[in-house]
């Protein structure tokens, strides 16, 4: 590395080193833009925060809930068979004719 250094300040010389042309308002102004990032780059990683936990809080939940569709059913079809009822498939409406009033 130091030889690197070395070889640069040889091939450079002593020369004074060039003027900035940047503008004490440009470089204020770069300073204000970088902090108003800086706040809204807190915010974004405090709401993927925030997110990150609902989401496995909601995922936590629902593997609760997942062994509860077949438990209800189970359920469901016991109350129908004690209270005598049972599934009824739908009837076809062509093998059915409906029936004509007297008058």
């Amino acid at each position: 590395m130091l030889a690197a250094c070395a070889g640069t300040v040889v091939f450079l010389g002593c020369t004074q080193v060039p003027p900035c042309n940047v503008s004490p308002v440009e470089i204020e102004e770069l300073k204000e833009d970088l902090t108003l990032l800086d706040k809204d780059l807190a915010g974004v990683q405090d709401r993927v925060k925030r997110l990150s936990d609902d989401l496995a809080a909601k995922q936590a939940d629902l593997d609760t809930k997942k062994p509860r569709p077949a438990e209800l059913r189970r359920r469901l079809e016991l109350l129908k068979q004690g209270s005598g009822r049972t599934e009824k498939k739908p009837a076809d409406p062509k093998a059915t004719t409906p029936k004509k009033e007297s008058s």
